[in-house]
């Protein structure tokens, strides 16, 4: 005898046939091939029930797993040896519990088996309660069982916890007997679980829930399916529960209804139209199965009206707007598929549509369209714009030129091209540097400086392609998209420059003329001047003497004005503080030559034109002359004050004297002497007013409005 004799098993019925213990060979398949007659006595199947079929067929379902998983371990052990306690099911329908023990001999040639032996055990728990089928399922305690099992009595003190119960919970059974499993269940999942412990009682004595319990691992969500089990009578002696942890699974149903919210307002409320077809006769057609907010708003339709209906019905013209082929094919192959922009008519205007279809894994096909009805006005209308702006620039004399940062000419115009001489081959590509006159540093510096300040104006010097130079304008802009560029428009300036030469020419010499002109009429009231007080000298009257005397001193006022025209650099204009002082130190020095009255000026710097001035200065005369005879009659001394403010809207100017003052009888607006009188008249021809202020002295206040500003002349710097 060999080592492993002992181990064999001689199968002659006659050893075998009153042996309690049950006997039988499985293949790899874990097929029943022999039996021995215990299996009767034990379990009350006969050897035919048995014979052919798979050993886990008669296994408690709980533990199929498990006994596979060690069946296998055993096939990959020859030799080896595997025990184990499973329900059996009895042909009464009951179940007892057995210790199985196998033995692999599938290496040996004479077995070629695993030979098994089924002995019954007694349960490890009492149940001398248990009268039907069911109950030992949740009676039992599963030692390998992965699900936690518990027992409690009706009130719900816990009597046994499986393992995974104990370790779950982290208390050891005997720390759980006893004591009430409520305590371990979420406070605001207490009050639902009391209520369903409470339907327990009745029929059909059974629950299934699930609440949170706090566990080793924190609050976690189990899944509990109790049944109450019942003695003869009917009353419930204990309570059975499975449970399971299903936080994992809870959290991602929980992840899975919040992206089912998330995707349903995506769809309820994109901007895009979203519709869901499914096939219908075999493709020939498709049932609107769904539709979002967009989508009826661009197809004008109601979604209760329209879901289940076919497309073809929805939409008639979809099958010659070429849609439906469009369907047909995504269906069919599963590829999805774009319709390309397409107009149609709606209402007799036009509209455009762009389609992305593709097919789900269920089958249905979605379509994502688009309205870019606008979007496509808008690029019309863009292009509309941009084909009459091209016809502008070829037809206009005004050269146009994109020019890149860098000082490429990239795109011109006809005229750009005619001003320098060159075809738009040979400057398309080439550098603006290349026909400036101030070289790369000079357009260098230029094209910062319109990227800096955005836009520039600016006039130079170009070189046209036989090399002859050339005055230019240029007008620059900066744009920043979509590509940063320089958009230019120049004109050929050369006649413009050369007209404007000759007129500075002309100018200069009108204004020679004029000064010369001034000089003159200067020179002739000079001579008038002399003759008058020649003629005064050979009169006795003194009336007649004092009016020469008079109308003198009125043409020195003019002659005065025109020698200081002569000498400035205007021939149309005047500063008062070159003027007024200078009038009032000749009339003095005429009517006053002891200098015994001085003459203080306070004039701000006001520029008045010719016209303006000549009837100020006679006014002026005639205020000085007036207090020069009244003021300071013999030989008083004293002062005449000149002075001039600019005010909002008027030029204030004031003659003042420290004299004795005018006597209140003196109206400037009704006194009849022909000094007054000349003064009212000037005062109207300039719109202004006249005031007298007496104390210490007579203050003559002349108020004309503030002329407006002339445009002058400018010429326009060159950067």
């Amino acid at each position: 005898m060999n080592q492993d004799d002992h181990h064999r098993i001689d199968l002659d019925p006659r050893l075998i046939e009153h042996i309690d213990d049950v006997i039988a060979l499985v293949d790899e398949q874990a097929l029943c091939r022999v039996v021995t007659p215990g299996i009767t006595r034990t379990f009350g199947w006969s050897p035919q029930d048995i014979l052919g079929t798979s050993l886990w067929k008669r296994v408690h379902p709980e533990y199929i797993l498990s006994g596979e998983r060690a069946l296998q371990e055993l096939i990959d052990d020859p030799g080896g040896l595997r025990s184990m306690e499973i329900p059996y099911l009895c042909k009464d329908g009951s179940w007892r519990w057995i210790e199985l023990t196998a033995v692999n001999r599938l290496h040996e040639p004479d077995l070629n088996a695993l030979v098994m032996t089924f002995r019954p055990r007694i349960s490890r728990v009492d149940s001398t309660r248990s009268g039907d089928a069911g109950e030992l399922r949740y009676e039992t305690i599963v030692e390998n069982q992965q699900d936690l099992v518990v027992k409690t009595d009706p009130s719900g003190k816990i009597q046994y916890a499986n393992p995974a119960y104990c370790a779950i919970f982290g208390k050891p059974l005997g720390a759980l007997q006893g004591e009430s499993f409520l305590p371990q269940v979420h406070p605001d999942d207490q009050e639902m679980v009391q209520q369903k412990f409470s339907e327990l009682l009745r029929d059909p004595y059974e629950i299934s829930h699930q609440e949170r319990n706090w566990t080793v691992s924190g609050w976690r969500w189990i899944s509990w399916t109790t049944r109450a089990l019942r003695d003869e009578e009917g009353a419930v002696f204990a309570l059975i529960g499975a449970g399971r942890d299903v936080t994992e699974q809870q959290e991602l149903e929980g992840a899975l209804q919040e992206s089912e919210v998330r995707y349903r307002e995506l769809f309820a409320w994109s901007n895009d139209g979203v519709a869901v077809y499914r096939a219908l006769e075999e493709g020939q057609d498709f049932i609107l199965l769904d539709i979002n907010r967009s989508g009826e708003e661009m197809d004008q339709v109601r979604r209760e009206e329209v879901m289940g209906k076919r497309a073809t019905v929805v939409f008639p013209g979809i099958d010659e707007f070429g849609l439906l082929d469009i369907f047909r094919t995504v269906w069919r192959t599963g590829v999805p598929a774009s319709h390309p922009e397409k107009e149609f008519l709606r209402q007799g205007e036009k509209e455009w549509r762009s389609n992305y279809v593709y097919r789900l894994p269920s089958g249905e096909i979605v379509a994502i369209y688009q309205d870019i009805t606008e979007r496509k006005r808008a690029r019309q209308a863009v292009e509309e714009r941009e084909r009459y702006l091209r016809s502008i620039l070829r037809t206009t004399d005004d050269g146009f030129a994109v020019i890149s940062p860098t000082g490429t000419l990239i795109r011109l115009n006809d005229a750009f091209c005619r001003i320098h001489g060159y075809s738009r081959e040979e400057l398309e590509g080439k550098a603006l540097a290349s026909l400036a006159s101030d070289g790369e540093e000079g357009a260098r510096q230029l094209l910062e400086t319109v990227l800096e300040r955005g836009a520039l104006h600016y006039e130079t010097q170009h070189r046209r392609k036989e090399g002859g130079l050339f005055d230019i304008e240029f007008s620059f802009s900066s744009l920043h998209e979509p590509t940063p560029s320089i958009i230019a428009f120049c004109r050929d300036i050369t006649r413009r420059k050369q007209d404007e030469s000759r007129i500075r020419a002309l100018l200069q010499e009108k204004e020679m003329l004029l000064k010369e002109v001034h000089h003159r009429i200067k020179n002739n009231m000079t001579m008038m001047m002399s003759l008058l007080s020649l003629q005064a000298g050979v009169l006795r009257d003194p009336e007649a003497v004092s009016a020469l005397e008079d109308a003198g001193s009125r043409l020195q006022t003019m002659a005065v004005l025109y020698d200081k025209l002569y000498r400035s650099e205007s021939i149309e204009a005047l500063s008062l503080g070159d003027y007024l002082p200078s009038l009032a130190e000749e009339v003095l020095e005429t009517l006053v030559p002891s200098g015994r009255i001085e003459v203080r000026a306070d004039l701000e710097e006001i520029v008045l034109e010719a016209r303006t001035l000549s009837y100020l200065g006679i006014m002026v005369n005639e205020l000085i002359t007036n207090a020069v005879k009244h003021a300071f009659p013999e030989d008083a001394g004293g002062t005449i004050s000149l002075e001039a403010r600019r005010g909002e809207d008027v030029i204030e100017i004031v003659v003042a004297d420290d004299g004795i003052t005018m006597p209140s009888d003196v109206d400037l607006e009704t006194s009849p002497g022909f000094g007054l009188s000349l003064l009212r008249a000037l005062a109207q021809q300039l719109k202004g007013h006249l005031r007298i202020e007496r104390g210490g002295g007579t203050r003559v206040i002349l108020d004309i409005p503030l002329p407006p500003a002339k445009n002058s002349l400018v010429d326009r710097a060159v950067p």
